[in-house]
Formats: structure tokens, C-alpha cells, sequence
């Protein structure tokens, strides 16, 4: 599924099953998942609390869980998942750390 399917699909989803959510609200949401995911990454880090594999799993879920909620916070704000990953990636890309290490791009 590309970009654009995903956030028409969630546009539809969102609007049948949350049809009064807020910006605040997916944004609380979002934030929710990248907890989940640092705290799967700290019991893969620590080795309690379930072995590998169950961590990753959660890892995994949570991921997706942010796609869906980000996707989500575009469609109550009216703004394009497609054209932000888009524009982030390049401007992410063309960074050279190597070369650059003070900024990306100049020095």
C-alpha cells in the first residue's frame, strides 16, 4: 500500500469509527505508540521482560500503529501524508553527514 491509498483508506476508517477526533487526540495517540516502542527497544536493550522475538513483535506494532496515527493527525488536519514523507525525505537525503558533520550541507 502506498502513501496515498493509506491515508484515503484512513480517511474513511477514521471518519466511520472516530468521526469527532481531534488533532490533540491522534497527536496523544501517536505519542502513546512511540512510548510503546521505546519501551520495547529498552526490554530488548535490558532482556527482561519477554525474550527477543515477543519485543520485536511489539516494536512492529507499534510502528505501524504510528504510521496509522500520523496518517490519521494529516487527515484531521487536512494536510497531504504523501507530499510531508516526500519532502522530509529529500530534504533528510541530501544531508551528508559524513562530509558535513556540522550541519548536513555547508561545513
Amino acid at each position: 500500500m502506498n502513501f496515498k491509498d493509506l491515508q484515503t483508506k484512513n480517511k474513511a476508517w477514521l471518519q466511520h469509527n472516530f468521526p469527532n477526533n481531534t488533532p490533540e487526540q491522534a497527536a496523544l495517540g501517536l505519542a502513546e505508540e512511540v512510548g510503546e516502542l521505546c519501551h520495547a527497544i529498552l526490554k530488548i536493550s535490558q532482556g527482561i521482560r519477554g525474550d527477543f522475538d515477543l519485543h520485536i513483535s511489539e516494536a512492529k506494532d507499534a510502528i505501524g500503529d504510528i504510521t496509522i496515527f500520523a496518517t490519521s493527525l494529516c487527515n484531521i488536519m487536512k494536510l497531504d501524508y504523501n507530499e510531508i514523507v516526500t519532502e522530509t525525505a529529500n530534504q533528510v537525503f541530501s544531508r551528508d553527514w559524513v562530509k558535513y558533520p556540522f550541519d548536513g550541507k555547508t561545513r
